[in-house]
């Protein structure tokens, strides 16, 4: 077996050698492929020649990262098979590959100790990608007995060289987060220890001078201090690299995104864990530092920010790959304000000047681009602003840039690394000598700046000739892609209209990207429309006919009915409709009401051109009402809604209160009032009634409960009053007034104050008693009264006689007992008596 070589990632070719045949001829010959370490025949690939020499046998759709197993064989006539040696390789995989994730429990890598490791005196680089998942001052890598990197529990990275025969240690400036890929390096150069994360100084120290101690390395290990002990790595590691020189920060930045080959000078052992299974990690040096896996450690999709970067692209290699990486910079490109989520590496190469091979198709002569390409590879997805520098990029040749500089640098690209390239864009910018292009979706391409000949627009699609009817609508036609220009933003393109050679047939306008054509009312014919693009001072024309057919136009709505709006039993609405309606080809029109669909809330009729509109009583809603135009046969009809808002009526009388007549004293009288009022918007049992007013409330009270109104006579008053009753509904109210009269009727004469009885001495003097206050009359005066003596059932006790009001008792001599003596009074035909008592006590007489 000679040798396998590995084409791509899925795609391997092996080489074999027959040097003889031996005893008999061979019968088939052909390469044993597996993954296991010892193929037979069981996994052959027969190769159709059975001859002595070389030969190769192609292998397809094996899996990257997987290590095979190949040798050759061959089988001779007597069916004897015959193997070669076994030979490894393991299929590689697009960067960044894979990583080996360490558990932080017991995951470890072991390494053999070789003379290439031991070679690693005067001078030492330790790099790698690492993401940590948590820290305890963990080992990345360690030599046991000369060096060793590790993090710190801060986050920081640690050295630790053995100069001299006695340990030494340093630690970075900066230190790194965890869940976050970082480029970690530290050198030595037998003085000075260096950090480096990402890529930037991250800090020196100067330790004693000399020499990495030279004895014998007692063991070599990754992601543990040493295996099977103690600060075991809680992370992913990828790219780890050895090396027995002091790289310069520059070295690191120019390999830190892109994988080795493996053959670099000073590298002694490199591992891009570019594995997918297995416990054997591949040094991909000559030197054959292979690894042991230990307890499971587990390969996983890489996050490092390594690209696929050509061996030719590979000049002022950089990348971008998070807010805090957002812009880098290769000689002659920048790239900033990324967006995405993934991560950008780009690199160039180095090439100067200017060229005009490869050109986009379509570029007229003149065309220019840089000959220095730049090639992205893309990790996920990002976008991020694309800045050239003419200076730095070798372009100061570039005719430009000019007025119209920003149409004519174009960013170009290519899916490979030959072929003509694509315009993606136009500049957004150019400050200075840089060409900028915004947010551009980056990936796997090779880039350069281009700078177009000023060439004039074209007629991309002409305008077709339009044909209409008379009185047709405006025509919009979309112009956007009439006119192009190879070297501007065809959006930048202005459009106009040059002539028409019938203006009153069509106007032709332009606002936008849109031409409108509007038609002269009733007109027919022909014209010629030129319409002409213009960009960068440069023009094209495309010039289109109008067609206009004669059409017998038809009646239409002129000036159309507005809506009308009213309130409920509003007055009629009277409308001219004069104008309703035209027909340039007829004077008459007839109007008519086709339909109305609210008939019970409002009437429409016509009248020659005068339309009425009657409300309906007490009635709100809505209607549609269409007025139709008739001319020759034609009809054009009008719609509009008339809406009539509802109104509260206010409650009304439906039944007057009668008026009403009694006497002095009657007594009260009650009114039903069910019936009195109504409301056309209400329940009638909901109207409130209340007395409104009374006139002459000495004369009579009015008060109502409910339905009923009660009337009382104020005692002895007659006269009349006038009553209003008041009904209230929703708010709103009316009233009824009635009158009371009252007749007056004469009062009985009555005693108001009694005449006290009268006790006496027997012959006691003659008393007399005042009548005046005895009796009354509320219809006459009290002193128009006439008193007199009625009966004295006792005249021999007592003489009763009355002069005007005075009554005077004369006593019997010598008499006792008790009289009834009544007292009437006389007013107006009307009487009235009192009686009272008179008792004369007994007396002795003297003898």
């Amino acid at each position: 077996t000679t040798n396998a070589d590995t084409v791509s990632t899925s795609d391997a070719t092996v080489v074999g050698n027959i040097s003889h045949e031996g005893d008999s001829s061979l019968s088939e010959r052909g390469i044993c492929l597996s993954t296991s370490q010892n193929p037979t025949t069981a996994d052959k690939i027969v190769e159709g020649s059975a001859v002595t020499g070389n030969f190769s046998v192609s292998s397809s759709g094996l899996i990257p990262g997987q290590t095979y197993y190949a040798r050759a064989y061959a089988v001779n006539s007597n069916g004897l098979t015959g193997y070669g040696s076994v030979m490894q390789f393991t299929m590689p995989m697009n960067p960044p590959g894979n990583a080996l994730n360490f558990d932080g429990s017991d995951d470890a890598v072991s390494f053999s100790n070789s003379t290439s490791f031991q070679s690693v005196t005067n001078a030492l680089t330790v790099e790698a990608w690492i993401s940590v998942d948590s820290f305890s001052n963990s080992v990345i890598f360690i030599a046991t007995g000369r060096y060793s990197i590790q993090i710190k529990s801060s986050g920081q990275i640690e050295a630790w060289p053995k100069i001299g025969g006695s340990w030494e240690n340093a630690v970075s400036s900066d230190s790194v987060g965890t869940g976050e890929w970082h480029h970690v390096a530290f050198t030595y150069d037998g003085d000075v220890i260096a950090f480096y994360i990402d890529g930037i100084a991250a800090g020196t120290d100067d330790i004693a001078d000399g020499s990495i101690t030279a004895d014998n390395i007692g063991s070599l290990s990754a992601g543990a201090h040493y295996f099977n002990s103690s600060q075991y790595f809680d992370g992913k590691t990828d790219e780890l690299r050895i090396w027995n020189t002091a790289r310069s920060q520059a070295d690191i930045q120019s390999t830190m995104h892109t994988e080795l080959t493996g053959g670099e000078s000073g590298l002694v052992a490199y591992y891009n864990f570019n594995h997918i299974s297995g416990t054997t990690l591949a040094d991909l040096t000559a030197n054959g530092n292979h690894g042991t896996l230990h307890n499971g450690p587990s390969y996983e999709v890489s996050g490092a920010i390594v690209g696929d970067i050509d061996t030719a692209y590979q000049n002022d290699i950089h990348a971008i790959w998070d807010t805090a990486t957002d812009a880098a910079t290769a000689t002659g490109l920048s790239l900033g304000n990324a967006s995405g989520g993934g991560h950008l590496v780009f690199g160039h190469d180095n090439t100067s000047g200017t060229d005009t091979a490869d050109a986009p198709a379509g570029e007229e002569a003149g065309f220019q681009r840089l000959s220095r390409i730049w090639q992205t590879d893309v990790s996920g997805t990002a976008s991020a602003d694309m800045t050239f520098d003419l200076g730095d990029a070798g372009g100061s040749s570039f005719t430009g840039p000019d007025t119209h500089g920003l149409i004519r640098y174009v960013l170009l690209r290519r899916a490979g690394d030959t072929g003509d390239f694509e315009v993606v864009k136009t500049a957004d910018s150019i400050p200075d000598d840089q060409i900028v292009f915004s947010s551009v979706s980056a990936g796997d391409f090779y880039h350069t700046l281009g700078l177009r000949a000023d060439s004039a627009p074209t007629v991309a699609n002409a305008v077709s000739n339009v044909t209409v009817n008379e009185d047709a609508g405006p025509t919009t036609i979309n112009i956007a892609s009439v006119f192009a220009d190879i070297d501007n933003d065809d959006t930048a393109i202005l459009e106009s209209v040059v002539s028409d050679s019938n203006p009153s047939l069509v106007s032709a306008g332009i606002a936008g990207n849109t031409l409108t054509l509007t038609f002269g009312p009733d007109r027919n014919g022909t014209a010629a429309v030129v319409i002409r693009g213009t960009s960068n001072g440069r023009t094209a024309d495309d010039s289109f006919t109008v067609t206009v057919n004669p059409v017998d136009d038809p009646l239409y709505v002129a000036d159309a009915l507005p809506d009308v709006t009213a309130d409920e039993d509003a007055a009629d609405t009277v409308t001219d409709l004069g104008s309703l309606f035209g027909d340039i080809d007829s004077p008459v029109i007839v109007k008519t009401v086709l339909s109305d669909s609210s008939p019970s809330l409002i009437s429409a009729s016509i009248t020659g051109d005068t339309l009425t509109l009657d409300y309906l009583e007490n009635q709100h809603g809505a209607a549609e009402i269409v007025i139709r135009g008739t001319a020759d046969g034609a009809t054009a009809d009008d719609t509009f809604t008339v809406t009539v808002n509802p109104v509260d009526d206010a409650p009304s009388v439906a039944g007057e209160i009668g008026d009403v007549t009694a006497d002095e004293d009657a007594p009260p009288v009650t009114v039903n009032l069910d019936g009195v009022f109504t409301d056309v918007d209400n329940d009638d049992t909901a109207i409130v009634k209340t007395v409104l007013s009374d006139d002459n409330p000495s004369l009579v009270s009015a008060t109502v409960a409910g339905d009923t109104l009660t009337l009382e006579f104020q005692e002895n008053q007659n006269g009349t009053a006038m009553i209003t009753v008041q009904a209230s509904s929703g708010g709103r109210v009316t009233e009824d007034t009635f009158t009371v009269t009252v007749n007056p009727v004469d009062d009985p004469l009555t005693v108001i104050s009694g005449i006290q009885d009268v006790a006496a001495d027997e012959d006691a003097a003659p008393a007399a008693i005042n009548l005046g206050g005895v009796f009354g009359d509320i219809d006459s005066d009290i002193s128009a009264i006439t008193k007199s003596l009625l009966l004295n059932d006792s005249p021999s006790l007592v003489s009763a006689t009355v002069t005007g009001d005075i009554l005077t008792l004369e006593y019997q001599a010598d008499q006792s007992g008790t009289a009834a003596i009544i007292v009437q009074g006389n007013s107006d035909g009307q009487t009235a008596e009192d009686t009272f008592t008179v008792t004369v006590s007994p007396v002795d007489d003297p003898p």
